[in-house]
């Protein structure tokens, strides 16, 4: 579940519904995961969640690996995958996913050669900068791909520690339990 701190930051949050039987009330439990983010300060005096550098990529090499997004599209339609594509299971599947990588490999022994032979020759330039785009492509889909497992790791870890937390009555991440209402008239 995200979290709006009402700053116009997200935080991503475990939700734990529980009711105690004693009590008319029932509350919510939600476990923040780390509101400890690093802040950069401007000469203007406000203050913003430092965040990460994306103008340090190339404009063009952005839109080269997205001319790679679209062929696919033109090549697999439906089939393909991208970031607005129904099936992101493919993120998970390792098969597809060391395909991928090999299919960028032969990109960059093509690039080799292309730098090795052909090097500023402008009736080659166009394959080459494809392959530049299949590499770049590989590279995000991949990002990708670990991003998820890694926020996948996290969430079971937090999850087995706080389930261990629980039973023996540790006090876990910080919590913020909000008071939903009676559960009966009184």
């Amino acid at each position: 579940m995200r979290l709006n701190c009402g700053c116009g930051n997200y935080f991503d949050v475990d939700v734990t519904f529980t009711i105690n039987s004693q009590s008319d009330f029932k509350f919510y439990k939600m476990e923040i995961e780390d509101m400890n983010e690093e802040k950069r300060d401007f000469k203007s005096g406000v203050t913003s969640t430092r965040q990460t550098r994306l103008s340090l990529i190339p404009h063009a090499g952005l839109v080269n690996a997205a001319k790679r997004f679209e062929l696919g599209l033109e090549k697999h339609g439906e089939k393909s995958w991208n970031n607005l594509s129904d099936n992101q299971t493919a993120l998970q599947d390792r098969d597809w996913l060391i395909e991928r990588c090999s299919h960028a490999i032969e990109h960059c022994y093509r690039l080799i050669d292309y730098l090795h032979k052909d090097f500023g020759m402008s009736e080659n330039f166009d394959v080459a900068e494809g392959d530049a785009g299949a590499i770049a492509w590989c590279g995000l889909v991949l990002g990708e791909a670990l991003n998820g497992r890694k926020k996948e790791a996290k969430m079971q870890a937090k999850s087995a520690s706080s389930d261990s937390e629980f039973a023996s009555g540790g006090l876990g991440r910080p919590q913020i339990a909000l008071y939903v209402g009676e559960t009966s008239g009184g």
